[in-house]
């Protein structure tokens, strides 16, 4: 009877022990798949620093580089001890404890976002915070590309195929501003968006050793740098200048200075330059905490990304533009 019982069911178990090992092969095939994908996902969401673009600011240092047990890396920022609104306030070297400036509280924001580390600040002649940052008294200015500059500290990686020696990539600049000429209605209507019509030089006035005018392939440019360059908008009215050097917009918002929203004057556009501040490190810190510092760039760029995070960081500028003077303006780090 059993024989009888084998010789009947042996077919259909053979069928099934197929049918079971189809079904194994295909879920080790699909398991397999989805397994390569969620590979490749993670590799194409890893930025230029190795650092995964989706991770929470807390995830992007590895438990491995930094000793909990250990007191926080202090930063050392070093900044000018003028005033130089909207980015800082104050003379001397005491830091206000109240609008800093709008530089100081987006690095507050910024190093608050980064896990274990704090941010000290001191002010000195801007020449002496870069003659420390080579020498490795400062660990951190914020300041405009300057090619000679990589010489005493490291900026932020280059575009992808830009040279070495390149600007940085300006997705990760600290600050951006816009610089415009503003003059008089008479010869706003010679302006065709490159030069002005019929001109072939243009008396341009600028504040002295705070902005150099820039090189312009459209038009000859003559500096006309001022001291006091709250007489600006009056040289203009008495035709002693063409057009005068402002920052009108500062983040993409609006710097334009309060008096020259006026009916007789007119801010030319587009914007003739424009100016981008970066972390710059030194060599020392850098070659100590290059992990750390990657990680601010990063973290700067992501704040830009981040719809609440760009909206904050907007309204600490706003709070310092509303109502700025013309003496408070341009900026040339």
């Amino acid at each position: 009877g059993r024989l009888t019982l084998f010789k009947r069911y042996a077919p259909r178990i053979a069928s099934m022990d197929q049918g079971m090992n189809c079904f194994i092969a295909y879920w080790t095939f699909y398991l397999s798949l989805v397994a390569v994908t969620f590979s490749l996902t993670v590799h194409a969401a890893t930025n230029e620093f190795g650092l995964s673009a989706t991770a929470s600011y807390s995830d992007r240092l590895l438990p491995s580089t930094i000793d909990q047990e250990a007191p926080p890396q202090v930063v050392r920022f070093c900044y000018q001890d003028e005033a130089l609104y909207p980015y800082f306030s104050g003379s001397g070297m005491d830091i206000p404890a109240e609008r800093p400036g709008a530089t100081i509280e987006h690095l507050q924001y910024l190093f608050a976002r980064v896990p274990h580390v704090t941010l000290s600040m001191q002010r000195l002649p801007w020449q002496r915070c870069l003659k420390y940052l080579a020498d490795g008294k400062v660990d951190l200015v914020v300041a405009n590309y300057n090619v000679i500059r990589r010489s005493i500290g490291v900026y932020p990686p280059v575009p992808k195929g830009a040279a070495a020696d390149a600007a940085p990539d300006a997705k990760f600049a600290l600050t951006r501003q816009d610089i415009c000429l503003a003059t008089v209605q008479r010869l706003a209507m010679r302006w065709n968006g490159k030069n002005f019509s019929g001109m072939n030089k243009v008396m341009v006035a600028h504040p002295q050793s705070k902005m150099a005018l820039p090189p312009s392939e459209q038009m000859k440019m003559v500096p006309y740098p001022l001291q006091d360059y709250s007489l600006a908008p009056e040289l203009l009215l008495e035709g002693r200048i063409d057009a005068m050097a402002i920052n009108c917009k500062i983040r993409g918002l609006d710097s334009i200075p309060s008096e020259l929203k006026h009916p007789e004057f007119v801010v030319l556009q587009p914007a003739i330059y424009q100016h981008r501040g970066y972390l710059l490190f030194s060599q020392q810190f850098y070659q100590e905490h290059a992990q750390l510092s990657d990680l601010l760039w990063q973290t700067q760029q992501q704040l830009e990304t981040s719809k609440r995070d760009r909206a904050a960081l907007d309204k600490i500028y706003r709070h310092y533009l509303n109502g700025q003077l013309v003496q408070q303006t341009n900026r040339n780090h």
